[in-house]
């Protein structure tokens, strides 16, 4: 009979052990959990730190990039104007020079012109004599 008592205190005593046990376990689960938990937290915070450090730096980055770019398109618009000024008077200078150019080739080709129309009156005048005295004279 002793056996019997051996069994049912064996298993009640199992059952508590059990509980116990699960317990524990429950417990440092719990442990687990929350530490994983306030893991999740921290790399939550650092995260956002992380990002919002991102973020001001990426600002700072296009900023600078939009000043440089700001500085450099005034830049080529001054370069611009001022190449532009630069053909408007060389432009000028072309037209003068052209102008100048034109007025002497005129000059000339009328002073030409002019001699080669007196050659050609006075051959006139030579033909109409010629021709006169050819009239003039007795035939054979």
């Amino acid at each position: 009979m002793p056996q019997k008592k051996k069994k049912a205190s064996s298993s009640d005593f199992s059952h508590k052990d059990e509980q116990r046990y699960t317990n524990i376990i429950l417990e440092q689960m719990r442990d687990h959990i929350q530490l994983i938990a306030e893991g999740q937290q921290q790399l939550r915070v650092e995260l956002k730190e992380d990002i919002a450090a991102v973020n001001k730096h990426l600002g700072d980055e296009i900023r600078m990039t939009q000043l440089a770019l700001t500085k450099t398109r005034e830049g080529l618009e001054k370069k611009i104007d001022d190449v532009r000024t630069e053909l408007k008077t060389e432009i000028q200078s072309v037209r003068t020079e052209l102008k100048a150019d034109i007025k002497r080739v005129e000059q000339t080709l009328s002073a030409d012109i002019r001699r080669v129309v007196d050659k050609v009156e006075h051959h006139d005048e030579e033909i109409v004599f010629l021709k006169t005295a050819m009239a003039k004279r007795p035939t054979l």
